[in-house]
């Protein structure tokens, strides 16, 4: 676990390495406790490969796993006595899948290529998914409503981002980033994964409104995501003597021209050619971010809140 500001990061790892080949598949199975996994109990001879890791921090959840190729499903009678009500994106990163709903939105979507499935945990669905490697973020339905208010629309869609994509370069890349930035998040502080899987999820919700032409927040995601990165960049950055507007503006540019002035006030004493404290502003964002000298708060964490519901199990 990841100890800081506003609690830990819970961080798990189940694997089937070491078990005997007839109980690997029955004992993932036991994992994922609101699906179901329509197999035989005793299990595949050949066994089953599996590895799966669930980070929660507070009220979201993120998990990476690589398996074998199995099926799942979610049924009403599951959705009618467990807790988990989250939204789900379901990233594949490798192999394929695929995945019916309904009874409505009744869909049926085959994966073949990296893309992001959407769930609504509080729909029925099921998948079968081939041996592939999957990335999953699992959220509050305020976090995602927030951006997308009628965000059970999306149960069973998928967003692609290739050639053919309607989506805009600048959305895809700002999620391909923050989706990178997701994979140590055992060495945060639970509000600092909380705040990163938040902000990753609502930018994920707002290319789906923007795929799908839903109603929704899109520039607020896209700002938030803008005021992470620049957070991010100035505090890794904080004494380098290269720090500058230009480059925090060339960080955060939005096409649409928000980010048309960024300004760096360099407050106290030089420090290693560098500055003891940085203020941000981007104006047209709204956006004052400070980082002061860790040595005048004695922590060179900053200050962090967190809370809300707590996820169950999953599936992966």
């Amino acid at each position: 676990m990841a100890h800081g500001g506003g609690g830990t990061v819970e961080h798990s790892r189940f694997t089937t390495a070491g078990l005997a080949p007839r109980d690997q598949l029955p004992t993932y199975c036991d994992q994922l406790t609101v699906v179901t996994v329509p197999v035989s109990r005793s299990g595949r001879p050949a066994g089953f490969r599996a590895a799966i890791d669930r980070y929660r921090a507070d009220d979201t959840m993120y998990i990476e796993a690589r398996t074998d190729a199995y099926a799942q499903t979610r049924s009403i009678a599951q959705i009618s006595v467990d807790k988990m009500q989250s939204y789900c994106f379901h990233v594949l990163a490798d192999g394929g899948a695929e995945t019916s709903t309904g009874a409505y939105p009744r869909r049926s979507v085959h994966q073949s290529r990296p893309g992001i499935l959407a769930l609504d945990m509080s729909q029925p669905m099921s998948m079968s998914r081939h041996a592939s490697q999957v990335r999953a973020l699992f959220l509050p339905r305020a976090v995602v409503e927030s951006v997308l208010p009628q965000a059970q629309a999306l149960h069973g869609r998928v967003l692609e981002f290739d050639a053919t994509s309607p989506a805009k370069p600048s959305m895809a890349n700002a999620i391909a980033d923050a989706l990178d930035r997701l994979r140590r998040l055992d060495a945060m502080s639970a509000a600092d994964a909380r705040q990163r899987l938040v902000d990753s999820g609502q930018l994920i919700a707002a290319a789906f409104a923007q795929r799908y032409r839903l109603s929704g927040n899109i520039e607020a995601a896209e700002k938030a995501a803008s005021f992470g990165q620049a957070r991010r960049y100035i505090e890794a950055h904080l004494y380098d003597p290269d720090l500058t507007p230009d480059s925090v503006r060339h960080l955060v540019h939005r096409s649409d021209g928000n980010a048309a002035y960024v300004g760096l006030v360099r407050t106290g004493l030089p420090y290693g050619g560098g500055a003891i404290g940085i203020v941000l502003l981007v104006t047209g964002l709204g956006l004052m971010v400070s980082a002061r000298n860790p040595a005048h708060r004695g922590s060179g964490q900053p200050a962090r809140t967190s809370g809300g519901e707590h996820p169950t199990a999953e599936p992966a």
